[in-house]
């Protein structure tokens, strides 16, 4: 593959990877890849690059930018072109050639082999996708929509990797799963699906005591760091644990998909009614996100919104309520930014310590909390 930017951000060309070493070139070439073959308005790579406070000169040296990329990728044989669109740029490329492309399609093949009753062809595809990330990576950064970009990544990846558990414990495969778990949990201590499926794991493999050890352990750090105790789901797998009974699979069919389509109002899947959240429901839901309660999928599940609206959300709350999602997709959400502004009015002059902790939540993926 030609661009790599699952972990760390890699162009390949024809004698070798290119050097990019600018952080003006490296932002503006992630931000192709993740639009790609779809056009990025200049406003949006200068956020990129330059955060709030963009020069005077931004259109002008994103022009030069965009120049020498060009003349680079000609120069050493990279398989894609930039193009100038009316508002911007685009990264015309085989999606063969961008990892993340490759990722998402993989991921998406898994959940429809699921859904159609094919678990083994789906625990497959999963373990394809998972396999495609290397072991340690820098990931983008350096701007608050680049360190955005970065916590989707990393929430995409860890969601694939939960799903891959999840069907490789169903058919029966425990083995070699413990170990990455262990590491993932203690990384991650308040993602409470990775947690349960470390106790499946464990259990499946006669490791009952350690299970049970690993649920009390969960409960004491949630308790400590967020005052709440343990959700039902993880409430009941101690008690299948301690019963000594294996935890029941769920059919395929019981998964509920949530359409990504703009074309209408998300709707609850029993009354087909459409669900709206406030704006303060909104904010809720993306700080659930943030501490690590809620994965962007189970967040979906349980509100009854596309995982697309969701993940707007996040990125809009993490920069004041002021970015959207790519200038080609969906613009803010109104409500959602004057939840934000008034919290952040309310916060007063700790909104300046607000923004790091939400910094410091993008970078570390540490709870986001509020000192009294």
């Amino acid at each position: 593959m030609k661009f790599r930017i699952l972990g760390d951000l890699k162009v390949e060309g024809a004698g070798g990877p290119l050097s990019l070493t600018s952080h003006r070139q490296r932002a503006a070439v992630v931000m192709l890849v993740l639009a790609a073959n779809r056009e990025v308005a200049v406003e949006r790579l200068a956020q990129a690059i330059w955060d709030e406070s963009p020069p005077p000169t931004a259109r002008d040296q994103i022009q030069i930018c965009v120049s020498m990329l060009r003349k680079r990728f000609g120069q050493e044989g990279v398989a894609a072109s930039i193009v100038t669109g009316p508002v911007g740029y685009a990264l015309e490329v085989d999606p063969a050639e961008v990892d993340l492309l490759v990722f998402e399609n993989l991921v998406a093949a898994a959940r429809r082999a699921l859904d159609a009753g094919q678990p083994e062809q789906a625990e497959r595809d999963f373990h394809a996708a998972v396999g495609m990330w290397p072991a340690t990576g820098n990931p983008p950064g350096g701007s608050q929509v680049l360190d955005a970009v970065a916590v989707r990544m990393a929430e995409q990846r860890l969601t694939a990797i939960e799903e891959w558990a999840a069907v490789r414990l169903d058919v029966g495969e425990p083995d070699g799963l413990v170990p990455v778990l262990l590491d993932l949990v203690a990384l991650h201590p308040l993602r409470e699906r990775l947690r349960g499926l470390l106790m499946r794991a464990l259990h499946r493999t006669g490791r009952r005591a350690e299970a049970l050890d690993t649920y009390r352990a969960g409960r004491e750090v949630l308790v400590d760091e967020l005052g709440i105790e343990p959700g039902e789901e993880l409430r009941q797998l101690q008690q299948h644990i301690i019963a000594d009974e294996p935890k029941p699979r769920r059919p395929a069919h019981h998964r509920v998909r949530l359409s990504a389509s703009r074309s209408g109002p998300a709707r609850d899947p029993v009354t087909g009614r459409p669900v709206r959240l406030s704006g303060e429901d909104k904010a809720l839901l993306v700080l659930g996100l943030l501490s690590g309660a809620l994965t962007v999928a189970e967040a979906a599940r349980k509100y009854h919104q596309p995982e697309p609206d969701i993940e707007l959300w996040q990125r809009q709350f993490l920069d004041g309520g002021r970015a959207g999602l790519a200038d080609t997709g969906p613009r803010r959400d109104p409500e959602l930014s004057a939840r934000v502004a008034e919290l952040t009015t309310a916060l007063g002059e700790a909104h300046i310590e607000l923004r790091t902790w939400k910094r410091r939540a993008l970078t570390e993926n540490n709870p986001l909390k509020v000192a009294t």
